[in-house]
C-alpha cells in the first residue's frame, strides 16, 4: 500500500508542473497512518522522490480510516523524514466544529424550552409571542393592527372561540384588566370545580363592568379604593378542552351583561398565558354547601327563636324564587344553562342567590340544541337530554326541579342509589326523585311538574318564579326580593332594597329586633336577680 501511494505521488509531480511557491496538496484515504510512512524504509529510499516533494512544497495528507484523524508528512529539507510527520491540525476545521457544536447545543436548549411552554400552555401563544419579538411588532400594536390577529393566533385551537368573542362578547379590550392591578390570594381558596379554581382576590381600578353598564354595580370598595373579588383561574396542567371550556365560559359570560341574580363578569384577563375570570364574590360559597352546614339548624317557621346559623323554610323559598328570576332572565337572551344545581348557585354576604358556571352554557338560535359528549350533570339533565342529548329552555326546568329537591332536602344528593348508566330507564319508568322530610307540598308538587316527560307540558320558568313569590308571600309578609314588578323592569339590584328586602321593612325588622333585645336583656337581669335571692336564702337556712 505504501509502494502505491508513493508511486501515485511520484506520477503526479512528474505530470504537474507545480512551483515551490504555491505547492500542492496530495490526500490520500489509507489503512496506516503517517507515523507508519515515516519509519518505513521504503521513503527513506526514495531520496529523488523526497527532493521533489521538498522542492515543490507537496504536503501528502493521509486520511487514517481507523481513527478518522489525518495527519500530513511535509518534509522541511531534502533528507527530512522523521520529522515531517505530524498530526494535520486545520484552524478552520476546528472553528467550524466548535461553531456547530454551539449551534447544536443551543438548539436542545431551545427545543427543551419550547417544549416546556407548550406543555404549560397547550401550545396557545407560541406563535403570538414569537411574534411580539420581531422589530415590526411595536409599530403595528400603534397602528391597531396586533390586537385582532393575534387573539385569532391566540384561539387558532378553537375558532369557534374567536367568533363568539366577537359576536356575544364586544370588543376583548373592553373587558380586559391589568394583571399588574390584581393580587391573588392562593392562601384563601374560595372553591374548586372539575379543571378551575377559585380564589379570593384585590383588584385595583375601575372595574370594566362599571363601565360597560354605565351603571353602579353596588359593589362594596374597600377603605384603600380596592375591591374584593373572586379570582377564578386554571391550574398549569389543564388540558385543552379545559382551556376551550373556560374561554367559551368568559365568552359567554361577556354578553350576559348584569342581573341581580346572575353571578357577574367584572372583568378578564385573556391576552396571557395565564386566563382569569373576576366575578363578584360570594363569601356564604355555594348553595349545597351552605344548606348542608346548616342542616341541623333548621327552624320551625311558626317558632320567633332565630340564630345566627339558622335556617327556615322561607329562607330556601326565598333562595328558590332568586334562581328562577336569574333562568328568567337567561331565557329572555335564549340561553340554555345546561348545569342548574345547588353547587351552581352563590350567595353573596347579604344573600343574594347569583346563578354561576357559565362552562356549559349554551346560545340557541332556535328552539333546540343538540350536542353529545363533554362533562355533563347526568342527574340533573332532563330525560330527552339523556336519550337525545337535546338540550332546551325547558330542560332547564327538568334541572331546576332536580336543584328544588337539593334545596329542601338541606343537600341530599339525588339518586344516590342509582348509577349514571342506568338514569334513562329508572326515568322511563316513571320513577322520580321523594319528597324531601321538610319539603312543603306545593314546593314537591312544583318539582314533580318540572319532571313531565313531555317538555311542554312542563311550566315555563317565568310561571315558576311567579308560584315561588305567591309561596313566598304567604310565608312572611315581608320576603326577600318582594318587588317583583321591579325586577321584571330592571335587571339591577333596587338600591333601596337591603339583602333583598325593602328598606323600609328592612328598617323595622330592625326596630322589631331591638324590642326582642331588650326583652331578653330584662329576662337575663331578672334571671340574675332570682339567682341572687336564692343564693340569700341559701346562706340564712345554713345560718339557721
Amino acid at each position: 500500500m505504501a509502494v502505491l501511494m508513493l508511486n501515485h505521488t511520484a506520477t503526479f509531480l512528474q505530470e504537474n508542473s507545480v512551483s515551490g511557491d504555491k505547492g500542492s496538496i496530495i490526500y490520500f484515504m489509507t489503512d496506516f497512518g503517517c507515523d507508519d510512512l515515516c519509519h518505513d524504509e521504503l521513503l527513506s529510499a526514495q531520496s529523488d522522490l523526497l527532493e521533489t516533494i521538498y522542492e515543490t512544497n507537496t504536503h501528502i495528507r493521509l486520511f487514517y480510516s481507523g481513527t478518522n484523524t489525518i495527519s500530513e508528512y511535509h518534509p522541511k529539507s531534502k533528507n527530512d523524514v522523521e520529522s515531517a510527520c505530524k498530526p494535520y491540525d486545520n484552524p478552520t476545521l476546528q472553528i467550524l466544529g466548535i461553531i456547530v457544536g454551539i449551534l447544536c447545543f443551543l438548539a436542545i436548549i431551545m427545543g427543551i424550552i419550547m417544549r416546556c411552554y407548550y406543555k404549560c400552555t397547550n401550545g396557545r401563544h407560541i406563535f403570538v409571542d414569537l411574534f411580539k419579538l420581531t422589530p415590526c411588532y411595536k409599530k403595528k400594536k400603534r397602528e391597531g393592527i396586533i390586537g385582532s390577529m393575534a387573539l385569532q393566533n391566540r384561539n387558532a385551537i378553537s375558532a369557534e372561540n374567536y367568533y363568539y368573542e366577537m359576536q356575544l362578547g364586544g370588543r376583548p379590550s373592553e373587558w380586559e384588566i391589568d394583571p399588574n392591578n390584581l393580587l391573588v390570594v392562593e392562601t384563601k381558596p374560595l372553591g374548586s370545580g372539575a379543571f378551575a379554581k377559585v380564589y379570593e382576590g384585590i383588584f385595583k381600578g375601575e372595574i370594566p363592568l362599571s363601565k360597560i353598564v354605565g351603571h353602579h354595580l353596588g359593589i362594596k370598595m374597600e377603605e384603600d379604593g380596592t375591591y374584593r373579588v373572586a379570582v377564578k383561574k386554571l391550574p398549569p396542567y389543564a388540558n385543552s378542552e379545559a382551556i376551550n371550556d373556560f374561554r367559551h365560559e368568559i365568552a359567554f359570560m361577556k354578553q350576559l351583561g348584569y342581573h341581580a341574580h346572575i353571578l357577574s363578569l367584572l372583568g378578564c384577563v385573556t391576552e396571557s398565558t395565564e386566563p382569569m375570570i373576576l366575578t363578584e364574590i360570594c363569601p356564604h360559597g355555594d348553595v349545597l354547601s351552605f344548606v348542608r352546614s346548616r342542616k341541623d339548624n333548621l327552624i320551625e317557621e311558626d317558632s320567633n327563636y332565630y340564630f345566627e346559623n339558622g335556617l327556615k323554610i322561607k329562607d330556601l323559598i326565598s333562595i328558590a324564587w332568586q334562581t328562577a328570576d336569574g333562568m328568567t332572565y337567561l331565557s329572555t337572551k335564549n340561553i340554555v344553562h345546561r348545569d342548574i344545581a345547588a353547587r351552581n348557585v352563590l350567595l353573596t354576604e347579604s344573600m343574594v342567590a347569583k346563578i354561576a358556571d357559565f362552562g356549559l352554557c349554551r346560545l340557541v338560535d332556535q328552539a333546540l340544541y343538540t350536542s353529545k359528549g363533554g362533562r355533563l350533570p347526568i342527574k340533573w339533565m332532563a330525560l330527552e337530554s339523556l336519550k337525545y342529548y337535546e338540550y332546551t329552555l325547558q330542560s332547564d326546568v327538568w334541572s331546576f326541579g332536580v336543584f328544588l329537591f337539593e334545596l329542601f332536602s338541606l343537600g341530599e344528593t339525588p339518586y344516590a342509589t342509582v348509577q349514571p348508566t342506568d338514569m334513562p330507564d329508572y326515568l322511563e319508568s316513571g320513577k322520580r326523585l321523594p319528597k324531601p322530610e321538610k319539603c312543603p307540598e306545593k314546593i314537591y308538587q312544583m318539582m314533580t311538574e318540572c319532571w313531565k316527560v313531555e317538555s311542554d307540558t312542563r311550566p315555563k320558568i317565568e310561571e315558576i318564579r311567579e308560584d315561588l313569590s305567591k309561596l313566598l308571600t304567604s310565608a312572611t309578609e315581608a320576603y326577600g326580593y318582594l318587588d317583583i314588578e321591579a325586577q321584571r323592569q330592571t335587571s339591577f339590584v333596587d338600591e333601596g332594597e337591603i339583602c333583598g328586602i325593602p328598606a323600609d321593612i328592612f328598617e323595622q325588622r330592625q326596630e322589631k329586633s331591638k324590642i326582642f333585645q331588650a326583652i331578653l336583656e330584662q329576662s337575663h337581669k331578672r334571671l340574675k336577680k332570682a339567682q341572687y335571692v336564692l343564693e340569700q336564702n341559701q346562706v340564712e337556712l345554713k345560718t339557721v
